[in-house]
């Protein structure tokens, strides 16, 4: 696809002391490959912020855990 370039994203595996996945569901209203899936919280990494910078902060924003 003609415009697209490259994206890069982070996510993360979060377990419980139990070994329990932290899933979020995707909202379906979104539309597109994701929408109504669950899935680890990540997202697009912003340009000049390290990795971890970037999983702290999407972890942040989608579930409100530090």
């Amino acid at each position: 696809m003609e415009g697209m370039g490259i994206v890069v994203a982070v996510g993360a595996v979060i377990l419980d002391n139990e070994g329990r996945v932290l899933l979020g569901r995707h909202k379906p209203e979104r539309r597109g490959f994701w929408a109504g899936k669950w899935i680890c919280p990540g997202g697009k990494l912003m340009e000049g912020e390290t990795i971890k910078d970037g999983i702290l902060r999407e972890v942040m924003e989608e579930t409100h855990l530090s």
